[in-house]
């Protein structure tokens, strides 16, 4: 039986990490690793790591100090021994069958890869829902077809943003040096997962919905402030283009990821006004910036259909940088 090694980054989970291991135990296929890497946890995850490590000899824990997700996930990846590996989020949970379904889908053809649908489960003061994300059939694919019909819907849907959401052939990542940038509190996730599916040449894409994708916060994923966060979209973008030009007739995939990083580089515009860390001079610098690197203005040239209010965009297309900052600023008064 093959061993397939499931790495849980833990940073301060006390209150969702019982149910996040649980649910990796209770899968129906039995030989996992599960390897528990605690990121300098101020609360009592890193105690709670280690009573969980005592209920059952397939967890081990690796105590860090503080650097990151992505440190965390690398710590665990240089830990694992199984031939597949499965990334879990320590506030997430995965249903029963997620290992034993993929692994059998992967091992019927030798497939590098599976890609599986997720549950957005929105659990917030305003919004309390659950999404479904997934596709009609399972499909066994080739890397040509992949790009060619599957990879701009999946993209669109964010299929390819997230680790978590793959079963992956651990020699792929080894083989080809593959690893979380540590450089990026943001954007790591898709940097890794189109560094990953550029190297597969067999794919899996299952229907049916295997992981639980929790959203208690509203505030890191809309409006947080990254430094990095324009340099990791550009580094996103390079390498997902470089990816496109490997096949023929890419033209529809090229506009579609050129109008979404144009979209998030400009989303990026409003994350600076509100940062709190800032001063007025320092984010219309950043701005100005921003509107003038070479990349993005290259991209924006060649980019139809951008997802943005006309106002927003002509101001952006002006490089009109006090405008853009007054009008950012404004909106942030008028809504509190």
């Amino acid at each position: 039986m093959n061993l397939v090694s499931i790495v849980v980054p833990v940073y301060n989970a006390e209150n969702y990490l019982t149910d996040c291991v649980d649910s990796i135990r209770a899968q129906s296929y039995q030989n996992i690793e599960i390897i528990l890497v605690d990121d300098g946890s101020t609360d009592t995850s890193a105690s709670l790591c280690d009573q969980l490590g005592q209920l059952d000899p397939r967890i081990r824990v690796i105590h860090n100090s503080n650097h990151g997700v992505s440190n965390a996930r690398n710590t665990g990846l240089d830990q694992a021994t199984g031939e597949y590996i499965l990334f879990v989020d320590s506030d997430d949970t995965i249903s029963p069958n997620l290992v034993r379904d993929n692994l059998e889908e992967l091992v019927s053809d030798n497939s590098d890869i599976s890609l599986f649908g997720f549950q957005y489960v929105y659990d917030t003061v305003s919004r309390r829902e659950t999404v479904s994300n997934t596709i009609d059939q399972t499909l066994h694919v080739t890397d040509d077809v992949f790009f060619q019909q599957h990879f701009a819907d999946l993209y669109e849907r964010e299929w390819m943003n997230c680790p978590w959401n793959k079963l992956i052939r651990r020699s792929i990542l080894t083989e080809n040096g593959i690893r979380f940038p540590e450089k990026y509190s943001i954007c790591e996730d898709m940097i890794f997962s189109v560094c990953v599916i550029r190297q597969c040449k067999s794919i899996v894409l299952l229907s049916g919905t295997y992981y639980k994708y929790c959203l208690r916060s509203t505030d890191s994923l809309v409006t947080k402030y990254h430094s990095h966060h324009f340099e990791a979209l550009s580094e996103h973008y390079r390498l997902v283009s470089d990816y496109c030009a490997g096949y023929p007739s890419n033209a529809v995939v090229q506009n579609t990821i050129r109008s979404r990083y144009v979209s998030s580089s400009i989303a990026y515009i409003k994350r600076i006004v509100n940062a709190p860390s800032l001063s007025g001079k320092q984010k219309r610098k950043q701005i100005r910036s921003l509107l003038h690197d070479s990349l993005f203005c290259s991209v924006r040239r060649q980019t139809r259909n951008v997802r943005q209010k006309r106002v927003t965009y002509a101001l952006v297309r002006m490089r009109a940088t006090l405008l853009l900052y007054w009008m950012y600023t404004l909106q942030r008064k008028l809504h509190g």
